[in-house]
């Protein structure tokens, strides 16, 4: 119990008597303690929210928000953390998260994000390719092929892929992790990938350019192999274009920040926007790149070319 409530139950139990010096603590007593119960709490700097954009999409997919399940759709934005995507068959999509990261999703391929929080980062970004703040991202591979492609990372960021085998430190920059329910193989094209065995490989390993982690459960033990060998030259095109997917997704749009639309600015739109009715003192806004069209040049046939003494000057 507080000092300052103890002394008023005292002074509320004491006899009365003519005003004094606890008389004038009682007051102050009184004034502090409504202080403590009507003083406004001190507003804490809250984060906005991440966000992941659908820059493309083939065939169906669904996310599940957590509120609901609905059909992705192209160029839509959507609350990033605790989201899970589910590709179908004959089916494609590529997403880029408000970090940098670009993710393409293969046919018949789920995708949960477990946890994606990101520092406040300041609008107007100058260089693009950097991720625009601190952010820690863990994202579960349930099953099928996704290409990754991130942002070079700000330090102290963190990025985990987590699938039934295996455990992926990301720290960039292009590579492919597939699974199933016997292996998950993972290739890196270039940057920086630590691989380990599940949770009881303390240790992993760290791959470079061109090399693949396979890693299978041990029969009988609970236990996973991991064996690290060089990816043949007549696969690597079929693996870097899947990452380039993911690359490519993320030339399509940028993420900043701004203030939640106004009141003026809501009722002058038609339809619901996933800022609606957020309480985050600034937000997390995708900016659509728009490839510019070159103009067409204009080219003269030869026989309208004038030529000199012929007479039609």
């Amino acid at each position: 119990m507080s000092f300052f409530l103890q002394s008023l139950i005292h002074l509320m139990r004491a006899p009365s008597r003519p005003c004094s010096l606890d008389a004038f603590t009682l007051v102050i007593a009184l004034t502090l303690l409504g202080g403590l119960f009507l003083a406004p709490a001190v507003a804490k700097t809250k984060a906005p929210s991440s966000k992941l954009y659908v820059a493309e999409l083939e065939g169906r997919a669904e996310i599940d928000t957590g509120d609901r399940i609905e059909a992705l759709k192209l160029g839509e934005v959507y609350n990033a953390s605790d989201s899970i995507i589910y590709t179908k068959v004959a089916s494609s999509n590529a997403i880029v998260f408000s970090n940098g990261t670009g993710v393409h999703l293969d046919s018949d391929t789920t995708l949960r994000v477990e946890q994606f929080v990101q520092e406040p980062f300041l609008p107007n970004r100058t260089d693009l390719d950097v991720e625009p703040s601190v952010s820690r991202m863990i994202l579960v591979l349930t099953t099928g092929r996704a290409g990754f492609c991130t942002s070079r990372l700000v330090a102290g960021s963190s990025m985990e892929v987590k699938t039934p085998h295996a455990l992926i430190n990301i720290r960039g920059r292009r590579l492919v992790v597939e699974t199933n329910e016997r292996e998950t193989v993972v290739s890196l094209i270039d940057g920086d990938v630590t691989v380990r065995g599940g949770l009881t490989d303390s240790g992993g390993r760290t791959l470079s350019a061109w090399q693949r982690a396979i890693i299978r459960p041990v029969m009988g033990r609970n236990d996973f192999d991991v064996t690290i060998e060089e990816v043949a030259e007549a696969e690597r095109e079929a693996i870097e274009d899947k990452a380039a997917l993911a690359c490519m997704a993320r030339q399509r749009v940028y993420f900043d920040v701004g203030d939640p639309e106004s009141e003026a600015m809501r009722g002058g739109r038609v339809g619901t926007s996933v800022f609606d009715a957020t309480d985050e003192p600034e937000i997390i806004r995708p900016v659509p790149i728009v490839p510019t069209i070159p103009d067409v040049p204009t080219f003269v046939s030869p026989a309208e070319i004038t030529q000199p003494g012929s007479g039609t000057e």
